[in-house]
């Protein structure tokens, strides 16, 4: 399966990133495709379309 997380926080040290690190650990370890988006790596202007 493969799973998109968007994920925006400034801060590297943080619990949200602990979280994310957790996640993103879990689904690789049962070989789930992650695909990462964090807001360094999108543009200035956010949209989110579903």
């Amino acid at each position: 399966m493969r799973t998109v997380i968007v994920f925006n926080h400034p801060n590297e040290g943080s619990y949200c990133n602990s979280i994310l690190q957790s996640v993103t650990n879990g689904l690789h370890n049962v070989n789930h495709e992650v695909d990462l988006r964090t807001g360094s790596q999108n543009s200035t202007k956010k949209i989110l379309v579903l």
